[in-house]
């Protein structure tokens, strides 16, 4: 993605170096905290606490893994530090509604079906909810959310297992 940014990230990194960061990664920020906050005000405070995080951290990047996954990785933790404290959480699920087919008596409409599963990805523990953004709205592969989470990549294949069968679950009623 952008890991070919060309500056380097050392104990000293610059204004310049922060700036080329901010700038490259400021919307990917945004719209994973705006998909768990599904609020525009809370999503740009979870954005600023994220980039006064990897100013401060800048140095300790280690190169041990993608730039990108370091900025996942904290911006996962922003979000799970949110989580925490407001107890509440709207995720905003832009997956692609086709995936979802109805065929009960009832007929809904496409923004019905969307509440239903937002409704449906709020109910997912929140390591689960962290997997299904990355993986279904950030479309990430399994490698890289098995090194965001610092798990192995069939620990991630287990979990998006168990959140689509609690998701088939919670959306029976839509099935």
């Amino acid at each position: 993605m952008h890991d070919n940014l060309s500056f380097n990230i050392t104990k000293e990194g610059t204004e310049k170096d922060f700036e080329i960061i901010f700038q490259n990664y400021r919307l990917l920020v945004y719209r994973i905290a705006f998909s768990y906050t599904a609020d525009s005000f809370e999503a740009e405070n979870i954005t600023q606490d994220v980039f006064v995080k990897v100013y401060y951290k800048l140095g300790s990047f280690q190169g041990k893994s993608k730039f990108s996954t370091w900025i996942y990785r904290i911006t996962i933790n922003t979000c799970h530090d949110y989580a925490r404290r407001k107890k509440m959480i709207n995720i905003e699920f832009t997956d692609d509604i086709d995936r979802y087919s109805v065929a009960s008596d009832k007929l809904y409409n496409e923004k019905e079906i969307q509440e239903e599963v937002q409704k449906a990805i709020k109910r997912l523990p929140e390591k689960l909810r962290g997997m299904v953004i990355l993986r279904y709205i950030e479309q990430l592969s399994c490698k890289e959310i098995a090194s965001i989470f610092n798990c192995s990549v069939s620990s991630v294949d287990v979990n998006l297992f168990r959140a689509r069968k609690l998701l088939k679950n919670f959306l029976t009623h839509l099935i």
